[in-house]
């Protein structure tokens, strides 16, 4: 498995782990509430079952250990010898939460933790069974220097070990420095069938050998450890016998000796739990805040209040565990104001909400503090004076203020899903849409046939009524029956395909609309923070403004509204900065003192407009043109005939700004640029509406799919593109005398205006001998700098294009969005309209063609592979695909029957342990079914036991394989033998 590979398992390991914290988390709490609820115990020994499963298979100890522990503290409730109480319910979930984090420390390649963990859940369960660290004292034989050296996680598994009739035993491994590593490993290797490690424990002297001592605990005979260490000539000596009063076996945790190999593996442990604790915190602070600001405005909320004790409390209580005291003791003083304001005794202000925002960011400034690795608690912090004083009784009371746009949080039940598979998903439905487009195209051929058919009927017609001899007569009267029944056979074929046609583009279209919605979010997500960063630009009181917005559960794709976070931000400060009076100036111009700011999301066809509305004094082109005068961006002539949409687009060039002084907020000339240019990349546009002295309006005109998009196919020097249908104002038809010269340029008068007109061929750098006369066609295109006309040989049609990225060496030329596959099977570049328009106020660009690549396909084998972990089925699925089989996927018993009902497999390979129908079930079902005696059925389990191996084989299985002594090797042959391979 090469890098790559084992980062993919582990990521789908990290988000199936992910899936088992949170139903593991409300299996806990259901126990909690439910105690003697077997469905529920069932269920968390069913996921904590399959958690350690497929953490055994990515090689993650430590969440396999945990897994293990969870399993002997719930099968302990479960037999009565453990009673539930909120201690057991505390550790299990903190037993859970260390899951959590140690999937995420996996796949960053840090160490998972999780040992301290594991050490309380053993202590829990062995102070509730009555298992004290001073039974091992009184043991005969075990030495107080070995008692010395165990941590207490080592004692408690000691002390399980003991417990369930298990010896604990000392081997020494001794061997020169150079042969150490070599004879160390062959030893844990010969040991590990012999039994569990506890500790490992050693020492070296300068010059001589290195010595280890291993204490493990067996339930072995000592004939048999001594056998297992005898060929390697190990001296083993027992240290003690099982506790006397031994209870029932409990069964010890499935430890590996790496994870118990050195004692400050613990504080390195602690120390990886402490940086997840810090960094999580950063969005709990952001939530923190938005929650103040809601408050806020409506503080006779009391469920909003609520939840910002609770999130109070959670810092403070987080923050004692993790030592970081002075989290811990701001967090108490904010829950206190809060519990004032919850109960009655202090009343929400612009001071009270002043405070607990600076107490928002000194959280911010503690955790990245204590991030980087500096100590928090050594700091003042004079934000808790003014929470103290923001309890008193003269802070001023908050008149109500309009209910703010920020939806309570609703929990959704939804299901994990990587992008990696919704792009998978994505393009499948997208050459669906190719299929289409060919379909239509082969309907038009059709019918075009049936019309010719037609004609050349009556032709032959009209020849058999002509005189003649009559053996011309009856020949023509056979072709013309002939072609009569090839005539009615076109059309009854052209009426199927039209209503193939018909349905096909319903389900497409349905199937597109519902995979797209899995990546869509609510803009909501964008628009949280906006509240807060308008409060802030106006905290000097120099400006006033109110913020409004509407439509924050419009979704959009969450890769764009990642993108768009800045160019929102900035807008929005320009609207404070740039956009909105001064007070006194607004009360002059008849104006209300605070400014309003809109911010809104809708959809309007195949995009989403997300816009910025003031009412400020708006945009002046007379003094935009001067600025970019004086800048030198532009000449005297050009300011002198510039147009208002031009002067408009002058405030996107790089280091333009109509501010005399640079502020906190802006005046540097940075920002809209890259505005422009993040939304560009994104096959958006900005569209600007200006009302002098009455506000502005941007317009931020976003795609709902980057792939996917309505196109107009035109042709240019003999080649086929394509424009995007939304960039297109309108395809007009000009004579050559309408086009007018002025300054040397092409133009036309339309619509009362004057619209340059450029050759697109000229702008792409291709050469047309193609003579220009008669009629013109122009396509209109509008943008940033107004509206232009570009001339074509022809417009073609509209229809739904796959916008595929080029790749190098063709993916960076000039005015190239992407390429794409039209109906009739061509391959045609989409033009990227903003450089188009850019370039033809400056003129240039060039283009290369790439000639669509050839695929070859085989047919292959296909396997079945059912399994309810993620992260086992993309493990072996990408070992099968990889030997040349097709794989299936289910992820239980009934689904992967559901799908052999309906297709027909070469192979199948199952897991036993899944919801619902279990392996065994399957493997029955399959072989009462004559339809499939032939198939051949491989079992994959962590089900290791003899009894439970027997079960599979007379069950009808052909193999039987168990995860814990996986071999991939092993598997294929099986595979190979059982359903033959196609070289």
């Amino acid at each position: 498995m090469n890098e790559a590979e084992r980062l993919s398992l582990l990521r789908h390991f990290k988000e199936e782990a992910g899936e088992h914290a949170v139903a593991l988390s409300e299996a806990v709490l259901a126990m909690e509430s439910r105690p003697g609820d077997t469905v529920v115990i069932a269920e968390i020994l069913r996921r904590a079952h399959s958690l350690k499963g497929a953490a055994r298979m990515v090689g993650a100890l430590s969440i396999e250990s945990l897994s293990n522990a969870l399993e002997t503290i719930v099968g302990e409730l479960r037999a009565g010898r453990l009673a539930p109480s909120r201690k057991v319910t505390d550790v299990l979930l903190e037993a859970v939460d260390a899951v959590r984090a140690a999937a995420d420390s996996l796949l960053e390649g840090r160490p998972e933790g999780g040992e301290n963990v594991i050490s309380r859940l053993l202590s829990l369960a062995s102070s509730a069974l009555g298992l004290d660290e001073n039974l091992l004292r009184q043991l005969p034989g075990l030495p107080a220097g070995v008692l010395g050296v165990l941590t207490e996680f080592q004692k408690s598994r000691l002390l399980f070990a003991l417990d369930g009739g298990r010896t604990c035993w000392e081997a020494e491994i001794t061997a020169p420095a150079a042969e150490f590593a070599t004879r160390a490993a062959a030893a844990l290797a010969a040991l590990k069938s012999a039994g569990e490690a506890v500790s490992l424990t050693g020492r070296s002297v300068q010059g001589g050998p290195l010595s280890f001592k291993l204490v493990f605990s067996s339930g072995l005979s000592a004939e048999q450890v001594s056998r297992a260490g005898a060929g390697l000539s190990l001296p083993i000596r027992n240290l003690a016998l099982p506790l006397t009063d031994a209870r029932q076996a409990v069964a010890p945790p499935q430890i590996s000796p790496e994870e118990a190999a050195a004692e400050e593996a613990f504080a390195r442990e602690v120390a990886n739990l402490r940086g997840q604790y810090i960094s999580e915190a950063f969005d709990k602070i952001e939530d923190m805040s938005r929650i103040i600001l809601a408050v806020e405005q409506r503080p006779a909320d009391q469920e909003l209040v609520n939840e910002l004790f609770r999130a109070a409390h959670n810092f403070k209580g987080s923050g004692s565990v993790f030592g970081l005291d002075s989290v811990a003791k701001l967090a108490h003083h904010m829950e206190t104001l809060i519990a004032a304001i919850r109960g009655g005794s202090c009343k929400m202000s612009a001071r009270v909400t002043s405070a607990l925002l600076k107490g928002a960011d000194t959280f911010q400034e503690l955790f990245s503090l204590a991030r980087a690795g500096g100590a928090p608690d050594d700091r003042p912090l004079p934000v808790i004076n003014e929470l103290e004083a923001a309890l008193s009784p003269d802070s001023a009371p908050l008149e109500a203020g309009p209910a703010a746009a920020l939806n309570a949080p609703v929990r959704a039940e939804s299901i994990r899903v990587s992008l990696a598979k919704l792009d998978r998903m994505v393009n499948l439905a997208d050459e669906l849409t190719i299929t289409r487009n060919t379909t239509e195209a082969a309907v038009s051929e059709v019918e075009a046939l049936a019309g010719e058919a037609k004609a050349l009927l009556r032709d032959l017609a009209a020849l058999g009524e002509s005189p003649g001899p009559g053996s011309r007569y009856s020949a023509c009267g056979i072709v013309a029956g002939r072609i009569g029944r090839l005539k009615d056979g076109l059309e009854s074929l052209s009426n199927r395909f039209g209503a193939a046609t018909i349905h096909s583009e319903n389900v497409i279209d349905a199937l597109q609309h519902d995979v797209r919605r899995i990546r869509m979010v609510p803009v909501s997500a964008l628009f949280d923070g906006a509240p807060r960063l308008i409060r802030d630009l106006t905290a000097d009181k120099v400006k006033k403004a109110r913020l409004t917005v509407s439509g924050a559960d419009t979704e959009l794709d969450k890769r764009v509204l990642e993108l768009m976070a800045d160019p929102l931000m900035h807008l929005l400060r320009n609207a404070v900065d740039h956009g909105l009076e001064l007070p006194a100036s607004r009360l002059k111009a008849g104006k209300p003192e605070a400014g309003n700011i809109e911010l809104s999301a809708e959809h309007r066809g195949s995009s989403a407009v997300i816009q910025i509305k003031d009412d400020g004094r708006g945009l002046d082109p007379r003094e935009l043109a001067a600025k970019a005068l004086e800048k030198g961006l532009i000449s005297a002539q050009e300011a002198e005939k510039i147009t208002p949409e031009q002067a408009y687009a002058l405030i996107f060039l790089p280091g333009f700004s109509t501010k005399g002084t640079v502020t906190s907020i802006s005046g540097r000339g940075v920002g809209m640029d890259v505005v422009k240019s993040n939304v560009e990349n994104l096959k958006g546009r900005i569209e600007i509406e200006n009302f002098p002295g009455r506000g502005l309006i941007f317009k931020i005109l976003l795609p709902l799919s980057i792939s996917v998009a309505q196109a107009v196919t035109i042709e240019a020097a003999g080649l086929t593109f394509c424009l995007q249908a939304d960039s297109i104002t309108e395809i007009i038809r000009a004579a050559q005398g309408e086009v007018l010269s002025e300054d040397g340029k092409a133009c036309i008068r339309h619509r009362g205006a004057t619209v340059p007109v450029v050759r697109l061929s000229d702008l792409l750098g291709f050469k047309t001998d193609r003579p220009e006369h008669g009629q013109l066609t122009i396509v209109l295109l509008k943008g940033l700098e107004g509206t232009i006309g570009f001339t074509v040989d022809r417009a073609l049609k509209e229809q739904t294009v796959v916008v595929k990225e080029i790749c190098a060496p063709f993916g960076g030329l000039p005015h190239v969005a992407g390429g794409t596959i039209l109906a009739d099977g061509s391959v045609s570049v989409v033009l990227d309209t903003a450089t188009l328009i850019q370039a033809a106020v400056r003129t240039g660009g060039t283009w290369t063609h790439q000639a669509p690549a050839q695929e070859t396909r085989r047919e292959k084998k296909t396997v079945l592979l059912a399994d309810d972990s993620l992260t086992t089925r993309e493990l072996l699925r990408g070992l099968i695909e990889s030997a040349g089989y097709v794989v299936e996927l289910a992820r239980s018993g009934a689904e992967a029957w559901s799908l052999l009902c309906r297709r027909r497999f070469d192979l199948v390979v199952s897991d036993i342990s899944m919801p619902g129908m279990d392996g065994y079930e399957l493997t029955a079902k399959i072989r009462a079914d004559n339809r499939f005696s032939g198939l051949p059925l491989i079992l994959v389990t962590s089900l290791s036991k003899e009894e439970e191996r027997h079960r599979g084989l007379q069950a009808g299985a052909n193999a039987y394989i168990t995860k814990g002594a996986f071999d991939q090797n092993n598997l294929l042959e099986r595979i190979r033998e059982l359903a033959g391979h196609d070289e």
